[in-house]
C-alpha cells in the first residue's frame, strides 16, 4: 500500500496538470439548413430559426428573429419542422421535436436584437420529457 501512495505522489509531482479528458461526439454531424420555430416553454416565446446541422441525439439551431428572453440551458423548448415531410430522410420527417436546451450563445449585440445559437438535445426517453415539460 505504501508504494501505491508513493507512485501517485512522483507522478502528481511531476505533472501538476491533469490532462481533461475530450468528449466525443456521440453521433456525427449532418449539415442542413431547414426552416423552424423554436418555442421556448417556460415563456411561450416563438421565433423563427434554422436547423443548421442535426445528429441522433440532437439539433443545432439559430434564430433568426428576436427572443427576448433567453432560454434557459437544462429547460424544455419545443422545434417544429416547417416544411415537415414524413417521407424524406433527416430531422423534417418528423413535425415537433421535444428537447432540452444544452447551450446557448448571443449571435448579435444590436439593440432589441437578440439572436441566438442554440443545441438542443433530443428528450430520449417518456421520463425526460415529463421532467421538462410537466
Amino acid at each position: 500500500m505504501l508504494w501505491f501512495k508513493k507512485r501517485n505522489r512522483s507522478k502528481s509531482l511531476n505533472n501538476p496538470f491533469p490532462k481533461r479528458k475530450i468528449k466525443k461526439r456521440d453521433s456525427e454531424r449532418i449539415k442542413c439548413e431547414l426552416p423552424i420555430v423554436f418555442t421556448n416553454h417556460e415563456t411561450g416565446e416563438k421565433s423563427i430559426g434554422s436547423a443548421l446541422n442535426y445528429s441522433k441525439s440532437g439539433l443545432y439551431i439559430e434564430t433568426e428573429h428576436h427572443i427576448f428572453r433567453q432560454p434557459k440551458v437544462g429547460k424544455g423548448a419545443l422545434v417544429y419542422m416547417t416544411e415537415y415531410s414524413p417521407h424524406v430522410e433527416g430531422p423534417n420527417n418528423l413535425q415537433k421535436y421535444y428537447v432540452q436546451v444544452k447551450w446557448i450563445e448571443q449571435i448579435s449585440e444590436a439593440e432589441n436584437k437578440h439572436r441566438y445559437r442554440i443545441g438542443v438535445k433530443h428528450c430520449s426517453s417518456y421520463d425526460d420529457m415529463l421532467r421538462l415539460f410537466a
